[in-house]
Order: structure tokens, then sequence, then C-alpha cells
């Protein structure tokens, strides 16, 4: 990439889609060669079921929240209804650098829009 950048001929080949069929995780986990990512965005998969990332970040959310040690905190956090479809859009752009801002703003709208 770094050679692409320097000499503007250099022709730049990715294994990586860009056609949006994938999250930045699959991206992620096919760069840096985490096998652990690649199993739970499908880059690998070892059955016949896929895995869910989307799933799989919102019942560890829900894990995360049910040992907050501060009670108010966690009274708040319970309020929101946190699922697959809720926590999609966050999932697939964090990996590609969104603000903490754009995502606040993106669960407000969509836990608005699916209450």
């Amino acid at each position: 990439m770094i050679e692409c950048l320097i000499n503007k001929n250099k022709l730049f080949c990715t294994p990586i889609s860009f056609d949006a069929t994938c999250n930045g995780f699959q991206h992620l986990a096919a760069i840096f060669k985490d096998k652990e990512i690649a199993k739970i965005s499908n880059v690998i998969n070892d059955s016949d079921i896929p895995n869910d990332v989307y799933n799989f970040v919102a019942e560890n959310v829900k894990k995360i929240i049910e040992v907050e040690p501060d009670s108010d905190m966690k009274d708040k956090f319970l309020l929101i209804n946190l699922f697959r479809n809720l926590l999609k859009k966050p999932v697939m752009t964090i990996p590609y650098n969104v603000g903490l801002e754009k995502i606040k703003n993106q669960l407000i709208n969509d836990e608005l829009n699916f209450s």
C-alpha cells in the first residue's frame, strides 16, 4: 500500500471485497489473520451454520451490562432494547473509524425507530 502511495503507477491488489457484502470486521480479520474474528464474522466457517457477528456483539454487550457495578448506570442501560438490528450499523462501521458521536446518534435514532 505504501509503495502505491509513493509510486502512482504501482498496482495495488487486495483479496478483500469492497462491494458492501461484508462488514469491517471481516476486512480486519483477513488483514490481521485473526482466526477468532474470522470465525465470528464468517471469513472462515467450519460448520454449515453461519455465525452472526451482530448477535455476538449484542449478546456480549448484554453480558457486560449485567455485571456493571454502578447500579444507576446499569438500570439506564437495561432500558435499551439491545438486539441485532440495533447494533448492526455501529458494528459494521466501527472498523471504518466512524466517530462516537455518529454511533450515538445512530443508536438513538434506530432505537426510536425500532421501538
